[in-house]
């Protein structure tokens, strides 16, 4: 019989792979979508960590960004109330949040605050125009990336949703038909 059965505890090497098991299933569950209204800035920040960026909104609260989805492909807004509570939380990567952008009226600022940090930002000189790429799930099964669009003043002129390039696949396939 072997010292593990006997004495009916986890050797070290099993104990040790059973904390690893253990912290990765409560990891996995620490994500903003898990933190009920209410709940306190401290309280937010001791159970996600500091925010990727922090915004301030109308009324003197404040928005969170946090993004923790695989590819990018998930950003979480929380909003905190005045008083520090979490008043909402809000996963952005989405066909809803990118269609609540208007062309002319919002600008970087407002898309920044709205979908959080781009992915990657590209610049088209035959337009003049600067593209914010946002990665998602499109209708929540294909690998897309929504482009913003905006002219050199900062104003948001257009929005463009093709394929991830990531998920393409091949080494290069430019030049193929």
């Amino acid at each position: 019989m072997s010292p593990t059965a006997s004495s009916g505890r986890l050797s070290w090497p099993h104990s040790f792979a059973a904390a690893i098991v253990a912290t990765c299933v409560v990891a996995a569950c620490a994500t903003p979508a898990s933190v009920p209204t209410g709940t306190t800035e401290g309280d937010l920040v001791g159970k996600l960590g500091r925010p990727d960026s922090e915004f301030a909104l109308a009324g003197g609260g404040k928005r969170f960004e946090y993004n923790r989805g695989e590819f990018m492909q998930r950003s979480w807004m929380v909003d905190l109330d005045r008083d520090g509570r979490v008043a909402r939380v809000d996963q952005v990567r989405d066909e809803a949040h990118f269609a609540q952008l208007k062309p002319g009226t919002d600008d970087r600022e407002s898309v920044r605050r709205a979908l959080g940090t781009p992915w990657k930002v590209e610049y088209y000189p035959p337009s003049k125009l600067t593209g914010w790429l946002y990665p998602y799930r499109e209708s929540g099964v294909f690998n897309s990336v929504m482009t913003m669009m905006f002219d050199p003043e900062g104003i948001l002129r257009r929005a463009e949703n093709g394929p991830d390039p990531r998920f393409l696949g091949g080494d290069d396939n430019r030049g193929r038909n």
